[in-house]
């Protein structure tokens, strides 16, 4: 009995090494995977075999960091009891399918959360994996790989999975699209960097290691088809793509502001950012741009110192074969503009006058100088052809200047004002006869640059006097009638010139009568009275006067003073007569004719 154990036991042993030789013998004839490296990495109960493979499709969930996507990466397959339908070929052909199945994704997540990627990323390396095509070694792009795109499903606080986005990206067909940069920025977190996966061959995409949110799924640029994006929420299993081919469409038109001027230099940015004009000086503008013929169009606006606007074309406005022309109005934004006013030492000018002027905004402001010298002026429009203009008194030249560009982001607007040269006049206001004429009010104007302004008002003794007044030729005129009007008084720095002002005032009176030829009264025709004066020194001294003559015809001028005057009178259907006269000498009555 023991001889025949030993016989079945050693039988037993020499049918098992045959049947191993056998095996060996078959597996060297069969068809060799086609993997590059093959290593084992021991794992905590049995090891895992990971295959290689350079240069195929990238599996469908790797959520790398986007610099690691823009090189091909070696794919990664886990080979195993669980995985070995992954490894069979393809029926028809020889090749190992360079993805795993849909029904595979349940068993190879189980797997890669207990993976040692540390061994990997170190076994890889000193096994020399085979560069991949782009000439980056195969070891540095499986780390990436292994440490992003194949990481445990991301969970929450709780400990919870966080469910992925998903979707899938195809072409005008229906077909999928395979190998397809899709990204996903966090749509909450500006700056954020976005995760980047790439699409398997049935043109699906998967994130996994998202947290919970919101986020900008966007596609990559691509020249025949262009960027598509959608925001979505995690957990969201039907972001789908569907890519249509670009044409090309001629874009003309114009840009005016809200008064129909012209804006130069609009940035005009189409579907396609990198393919950006601008308007030229009169507004116009023309550029082809690709779109998706039967999509709709957004075009966006922008220029310095106006709003941003959009325009937008439905897929049935514009065609590829013809021209499309816009017409687009931009409103000007406003903003606020700040500044000082200082001297030729450097202080601050108190209750300045600051004002601009924009005829191309159609706008006027204006604000007066704090005790700092500082000014703000609101709701500015932007317009290239302001002009500014500060008065601080008498004591400072006027500032003026012209054709300025006012806009938005200037920064503080610095002016200085020099001071005025002053000087002063003083004397007496009378009549021709010398006789004082006293409580006359007169208004001195500067006729430099500014306008600067004061009162004299004579007194008792006809008096009067001007002090510290900018140098310089000025000009006085009446408030009220009788109209005075001085013209050409010159006021000299550093001095006060002694200076008398001969007016047509005082006690004298004219009057008479308007007929027409037949002796008839003519009634409502219009009397002017002109007195004028050139003093030696060369100012002139001008005043009007007005009247109307009754239904009797009669007129009637008083308080006047000596001197000649000319008298003129018109009425309608009649031409016009004049009288040069003396009241002090000549009062009338006037007999005064008008002849049809």
């Amino acid at each position: 009995m023991k001889w025949l154990n030993f016989l079945i036991a050693t039988v037993s042993l020499l049918l098992l090494v045959y049947g191993g030789v056998l095996g060996y013998a078959f597996l060297s004839f069969s068809a060799p995977e086609p993997a590059v490296n093959t290593v084992t990495i021991q794992q905590s109960v049995e090891p895992v075999a990971v295959t290689v493979i350079s240069d195929l499709a990238k599996p469908y969930e790797d959520n790398t960091d986007e610099a690691a996507v823009n090189e091909p990466l070696a794919a990664v397959r886990f080979v195993g009891e669980p995985h070995t339908k992954a490894s069979e070929p393809k029926k028809g052909n020889n090749e190992t399918s360079p993805r795993l199945s849909r029904a595979d994704d349940d068993v190879m997540s189980d797997t890669f959360a207990t993976v040692n990627y540390s061994a990997v990323a170190s076994q890889l390396t000193s096994n020399n994996v085979v560069p991949t095509s782009t000439g980056s070694t195969g070891a540095a792009a499986i780390t990436d790989l292994l440490s992003d795109s194949l990481s445990p499903t991301a969970v929450d606080s709780n400990g919870n999975p966080i469910p992925p986005i998903s979707g899938r990206v195809t072409d005008e067909a229906g077909e999928p699209v395979a190998n397809y940069k899709v990204s996903a920025t966090a749509a909450t977190s500006a700056g954020s960097a976005a995760k980047v996966t790439v699409t398997n061959g049935e043109g699906l995409f998967k994130f996994t290691s998202l947290d919970k949110g919101e986020y900008v799924l966007k596609t990559q640029d691509h020249p025949f088809f262009g960027t598509l994006m959608r925001r979505v929420r995690t957990g969201s299993s039907a972001t789908n793509f569907k890519l249509s081919r670009l044409d090309v469409a001629q874009i003309m038109g114009s840009v005016t502001d809200e008064y129909g001027q012209p804006i130069n230099n609009v940035k005009i940015v189409p579907p396609m950012a990198d393919e950006e004009f601008f308007s030229n000086e009169e507004g116009l503008f023309t550029s082809p741009i690709t779109a998706t013929a039967g999509q709709g169009l957004l075009l966006r606006f922008s220029a310095k110192g106006f709003l941003p606007e959009t325009k937008y074309l439905s897929g049935t406005q514009w065609q590829p074969s013809g021209p499309v022309d816009i017409n687009v109005k931009m409103r000007r934004g406003s903003f606020s503009l700040s500044g000082k006013v200082y001297d030729e030492q450097g202080s601050s000018v108190e209750s300045a006058l600051v004002q601009i002027t924009s005829k191309q905004a159609r706008l006027h402001r204006s604000a007066q100088t704090d005790k700092d010298g500082n000014f703000t002026l609101d709701q500015v429009i932007t317009a290239d052809d302001y002009s500014l203009k500060i008065s601080a008194g008498i004591r400072f030249d006027a500032y003026e200047r012209a054709d300025m560009t006012l806009a938005d982001g200037m920064g503080s607007m610095q002016v200085p004002l020099a001071y005025s040269p002053i000087g002063g006049i003083r004397g007496r206001i009378v009549d021709e006869s010398g006789s004082p004429v006293t409580a006359l009010s007169l208004m001195v104007m500067s006729d430099g640059a500014g306008g600067r302004a004061a009162t004299i008002t004579s007194d008792e003794n006809g008096g009067y006097s001007l002090q510290n007044f900018v140098a310089g030729e000025v000009s006085l005129r009446s408030r009220t009638a009788p109209g005075i009007l001085v013209k050409k008084l010159e006021i000299e720095p550093g001095i006060v010139n002694e200076l008398d002002l001969v007016v047509d005032m005082g006690n004298h009176s004219t009057h008479g009568k308007i007929t027409d030829e037949s002796g008839l009264p003519v009634s409502g025709a219009k009397i002017m009275m002109r007195y004028y004066r050139k003093d030696p020194i060369g100012f002139t001294t001008e005043v009007k006067r007005e009247t109307s003559s009754d239904p009797e015809g009669i007129f009637r001028f008083d308080s006047l003073g000596a001197g000649n005057r000319t008298l003129k009178v018109s009425a309608n259907g009649y031409r016009a007569t004049t009288l040069i006269h003396n009241p002090e000498s000549d009062p009338g009555p006037h007999a005064l004719v008008l002849a049809r």
